[in-house]
């Protein structure tokens, strides 16, 4: 035998361990090194951060738009010169002024989606996109962009 050569009989040695517990350890291990060693944890992490933070903003923001909103439709509907506004253009800016939410989300995920597109073609990333969907997403608004 060479004196560096390591070499020892395992066959005295029995560990009763069966091979399930065996996988099972193996596979927590595993998930301990991929959870240490990995950022795709700490940039779900982040994601969710960056949602939360949009999620609020939005919030925030939807309400403005209904304050803004009740003030416009009681000075047109009470205000001091609600006579002089025609019944039509008040209806008409009701109409607007509740579809608009759900109008303006379709229309600009279009814009947007057609804005990602043409950058990414002139960049030459079109295929590394995972959505490839570059319509109107018109499930919110059935019908209204059916082609």
């Amino acid at each position: 035998m060479h004196p560096w050569t390591y070499q020892e009989n395992f066959t005295d040695i029995s560990l009763n361990v069966s091979e399930s517990e065996l996988l099972h350890l193996a596979s927590s291990q595993n998930d301990a090194m991929r959870r240490r060693f990995s950022t795709k944890n700490s940039k779900i992490a982040y994601k969710d951060e960056q949602l939360v933070y949009l999620s609020t903003y939005i919030f925030y923001l939807i309400w403005l738009y209904f304050i803004l909103s009740a003030g416009y439709l009681g000075v047109l509907f009470v205000g001091p010169r609600a006579k002089t506004f025609s019944p039509y253009y008040k209806v008409g800016v009701l109409l607007i002024l509740v579809s608009f939410p759900y109008l303006a989300t379709p229309v600009e995920m279009f814009f947007l989606k057609m804005f990602t597109y043409m950058i990414e073609t002139l960049v030459g990333n079109v295929y590394e996109r995972p959505d490839f969907e570059y319509i109107i997403d018109y499930n919110a608004i059935p019908n209204l962009f059916s082609y």
